[in-house]
């Protein structure tokens, strides 16, 4: 394993290196001794849990990574991104909600090029905590997993 680290040439730089071993540690010194008190069939933390981890996280400036800066996110590139997720994921529930949610919720990345009047309605309560944002997609032929199944069909009727 080590010969092929050395042949595949490639290292991460060092802002990138340390931003990766603060995220580690949190999740070490911070999320994971919370988890160990949750019912181990809970996904999920109880709000007057969660906030002090988020509180954390803000702190920190590991916050709403993805979003952009003029919203009160870290705008980080999405290489980044994910080097933070593959780390943040590094726990108990870590595969269906890494960090718990300490790190907060972005909405859904189409919203940042919204009006004015959509930003301040779901971008900023979103990233501000106050909100939630989620994607939905369904298909009669593919439940939620419609990249395999959308069938979409175009038929002439008259002139349309």
């Amino acid at each position: 394993m080590d010969e092929m680290r050395q042949n595949f040439g490639y290292e991460l730089p060092p802002e990138l290196k340390m931003l990766k071993q603060e995220v580690h540690d949190f999740i070490r010194e911070e999320v994971i001794p919370v988890e160990r008190e949750l019912d181990f069939e809970a996904v999920s933390l109880p709000p007057d849990k969660l906030a002090p981890l988020q509180k954390k996280a803000r702190d920190a400036g590991l916050w709403c990574l993805g979003a952009p800066e003029e919203f009160g996110g870290a705008n980080l590139p999405i290489f980044a991104q994910t080097i933070i997720a593959e780390e943040a994921s590094q726990h108990r529930n870590g595969a269906y909600n890494p960090g718990l949610g300490a790190f907060g919720t972005e909405p859904p990345y189409i919203l940042y090029d919204g009006t004015k009047e959509q930003i301040d309605r779901y971008v900023i309560p979103t990233i501000e905590g106050k909100r939630s944002g989620f994607v939905a997609i369904t298909e009669p032929s593919g439940g939620s997993d419609p990249a395999r199944a959308i069938q979409t069909r175009a038929r002439k009727v008259g002139d349309h």
